[in-house]
């Protein structure tokens, strides 16, 4: 018997289960001889829910360690030494889907605006 929860909601059916798995225990007496036919029935894995929209991300910069206070549009542009911490919060705005998570894997800041700046310094790395 295997068993898989489907979530009915107001936008279609859902299944948050990805694993499957199916146990089956055969018991025979071993001096008989009994052909076996199984045949196992699958569920098709769900389709991924997509949806257009944008997608907004903001980056800002606190002023310390304890992220209560953050840098205002005025205050840009910041100056900051090499090696100084730099404590940077990215996130999402406006998400309603509580699964969507934000994965950084690397973050670098550039003298300008030219991403591929030979000139760069590292912010986050394998985040």
């Amino acid at each position: 018997m295997a068993t898989r929860q489907v979530l009915e909601g107001p936008k279609g059916k859902v299944t948050r289960d990805s694993l499957f798995r199916l146990t089956v225990r055969c018991r025979y007496n071993g001096s008989d001889h009994q052909q076996l036919e199984a045949v196992v029935y699958t569920l098709a894995p769900p389709l991924p829910a997509t949806d257009k929209g944008d997608l907004q991300i903001e980056l800002r910069i606190a002023k310390g360690s304890q992220y209560s206070s953050w840098y205002l549009d005025s205050d840009y542009p910041l100056v900051k030494f090499l090696r100084d911490p730099v404590f940077v919060e990215v996130r999402i705005l406006g998400r309603t889907d509580p699964s969507l998570v934000l994965m950084l894997d690397r973050c670098w800041a550039t003298p300008n605006q030219e991403l591929h700046n030979k000139v760069s310094w590292s912010i986050l790395e394998d985040g």
